[in-house]
Protein backbone atom coordinates (compact mmCIF):
# COMPACT_ATOMS: atom_id res chain seq x y z
CA UNK A 1 0.00 0.00 0.00
CA UNK A 2 3.09 2.12 -0.41
CA UNK A 3 4.82 2.22 2.87
CA UNK A 4 8.23 2.28 3.38
CA UNK A 5 8.90 0.12 6.87
CA UNK A 6 12.39 0.93 8.72
CA UNK A 7 14.06 -2.41 10.41
CA UNK A 8 11.79 -3.34 13.38
CA UNK A 9 13.29 -0.89 16.73
CA UNK A 10 14.02 -3.75 19.57
CA UNK A 11 13.52 -1.93 22.97
CA UNK A 12 13.66 -2.81 26.76
CA UNK A 13 11.62 0.26 28.66
CA UNK A 14 14.26 -0.55 31.56
CA UNK A 15 16.59 1.18 28.62
CA UNK A 16 15.09 4.37 29.16
CA UNK A 17 13.98 4.60 33.08
CA UNK A 18 11.08 2.58 33.11
CA UNK A 19 11.50 0.65 36.39
CA UNK A 20 10.75 -2.92 34.81
CA UNK A 21 12.24 -4.98 32.03
CA UNK A 22 9.58 -4.51 29.06
CA UNK A 23 10.75 -5.79 25.77
CA UNK A 24 8.99 -4.83 22.85
CA UNK A 25 9.61 -4.67 18.91
CA UNK A 26 8.19 -1.20 17.05
CA UNK A 27 7.89 -1.37 13.36
CA UNK A 28 7.39 2.12 12.22
CA UNK A 29 5.62 2.81 8.21
CA UNK A 30 6.12 5.91 6.45
CA UNK A 31 4.62 7.03 3.11
CA UNK A 32 7.91 9.06 2.82
CA UNK A 33 10.67 6.82 1.95
CA UNK A 34 13.34 9.31 2.76
CA UNK A 35 12.62 8.93 6.57
CA UNK A 36 14.69 6.65 8.44
CA UNK A 37 14.42 5.87 12.32
CA UNK A 38 16.93 4.43 13.86
CA UNK A 39 17.46 2.43 16.74
CA UNK A 40 17.68 4.58 20.06
CA UNK A 41 20.58 3.85 21.76
CA UNK A 42 20.00 2.91 25.77
CA UNK A 43 19.92 5.70 28.68
CA UNK A 44 20.15 3.40 31.17
CA UNK A 45 22.16 -0.57 31.48
CA UNK A 46 21.61 -3.42 33.94
CA UNK A 47 26.15 -3.74 33.55
CA UNK A 48 27.89 -0.97 32.21
CA UNK A 49 30.22 0.96 33.39
CA UNK A 50 29.25 3.75 30.75
CA UNK A 51 25.80 3.88 31.28
CA UNK A 52 24.03 4.20 34.88
CA UNK A 53 22.59 1.24 36.53
CA UNK A 54 18.52 0.74 35.57
CA UNK A 55 16.33 2.00 37.56
CA UNK A 56 14.37 -0.60 40.00
CA UNK A 57 11.14 -1.32 41.83
CA UNK A 58 12.99 -0.66 44.92
CA UNK A 59 13.87 3.27 43.44
CA UNK A 60 10.03 3.43 42.60
CA UNK A 61 8.46 2.82 45.20
CA UNK A 62 11.01 1.34 48.06
CA UNK A 63 9.74 4.91 50.23
CA UNK A 64 6.32 3.24 50.38
CA UNK A 65 5.10 2.55 54.44
CA UNK A 66 4.95 -1.15 55.29
CA UNK A 67 1.41 -2.42 55.33
CA UNK A 68 0.40 -5.17 56.99
CA UNK A 69 -1.56 -8.08 55.48
CA UNK A 70 -4.74 -6.80 55.45
CA UNK A 71 -3.97 -3.39 57.07
CA UNK A 72 -4.20 0.29 55.37
CA UNK A 73 -6.93 1.88 54.32
CA UNK A 74 -8.07 3.09 50.61
CA UNK A 75 -5.90 6.31 51.21
CA UNK A 76 -3.44 7.56 53.37
CA UNK A 77 -1.23 10.15 54.45
CA UNK A 78 2.76 9.26 55.30
CA UNK A 79 5.93 11.27 55.04
CA UNK A 80 9.17 10.39 53.11
CA UNK A 81 11.69 9.35 54.89
CA UNK A 82 14.29 9.79 51.86
CA UNK A 83 13.19 10.40 48.27
CA UNK A 84 14.98 8.88 45.98
CA UNK A 85 15.69 10.52 42.52
CA UNK A 86 13.32 8.56 41.15
CA UNK A 87 10.71 9.70 43.78
CA UNK A 88 11.60 13.30 42.79
CA UNK A 89 11.19 12.67 39.04
CA UNK A 90 7.74 11.71 39.69
CA UNK A 91 6.89 14.41 41.94
CA UNK A 92 8.09 16.89 39.40
CA UNK A 93 10.85 18.43 41.73
CA UNK A 94 13.48 18.20 39.36
CA UNK A 95 13.41 17.36 35.29
CA UNK A 96 14.87 14.18 33.52
CA UNK A 97 18.25 15.98 32.75
CA UNK A 98 18.77 16.02 36.67
CA UNK A 99 17.40 12.80 37.63
CA UNK A 100 19.26 11.49 34.71
CA UNK A 101 22.75 13.11 36.72
CA UNK A 102 21.54 11.76 39.64
CA UNK A 103 21.66 8.34 38.78
CA UNK A 104 25.06 8.49 37.02
CA UNK A 105 26.47 9.45 39.96
CA UNK A 106 24.68 6.48 41.54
Amino acid sequence: IGYHVNAPLKLNAANFGVPQKRKRVIIIGSLNPDISIKQPLPLFEEDSLELPPFVTVRDAIGNLPHIEDGGGDLEMDFEFESKSPYDMLMQKEIDFDKFYELMCSK
